[in-house]
């Protein structure tokens, strides 16, 4: 058992690495780092705008690493922020069309990347693996709630 805890953490964390260290060499080119490339997708997806709060909770990130990396997209004029206060409390967050092209540049990596690592699995074994992934996911999330079972059956 303790094997198998050991190898799924392992390939979790290092598919982590491998995939922010590919986003990160993406983005570089673009004076930005590789979280970067996850808020500007997440944003691609709402062309109504969307709040720093929001993308923080769709990709999983501290919100006070999206505002660093929003006030770096806004300096390299890939964002805008659209605000009806004056502190831009809540403001939405669009892209610009400098934004656009970036955003659209990193889907078609993106969909090269996916289709390059998963080239050697078949439609039926990719289900299953994302169906099983977001299984272990949703009892994760659970067992982050109520603990970790003590492993007894009392």
């Amino acid at each position: 058992m303790l094997n198998r805890f050991e190898k799924f953490t392992f390939f979790i964390e290092e598919v982590s690495r491998v995939l922010h260290k590919i986003m990160g060499d993406e983005m570089e080119f673009f004076g930005l780092k590789g979280p970067s490339a996850f808020y500007i997708l997440a944003l691609s997806s709402h062309s109504e705008g969307i709040t720093i709060s929001a993308i923080a909770e769709k990709c999983g990130r501290d919100k006070a690493d999206v505002s660093r990396a929003v006030t770096s997209l806004c300096a390299k004029g890939l964002v805008h922020r659209k605000s009806g206060t004056k502190n831009n409390y809540r403001a939405l967050i669009l892209l610009t069309e400098k934004g656009e092209d970036l955003a659209a540049r990193l889907r078609k990596k993106a969909k090269s990347a996916v289709e390059y690592a998963s080239h050697d699995v078949s439609d039926e074994d990719r289900r299953i693996f994302y169906d099983t992934l977001e299984t272990i996911y949703t009892n994760l999330c659970t067992m982050s709630k109520i603990g970790v079972p003590d492993g007894t059956n009392d």
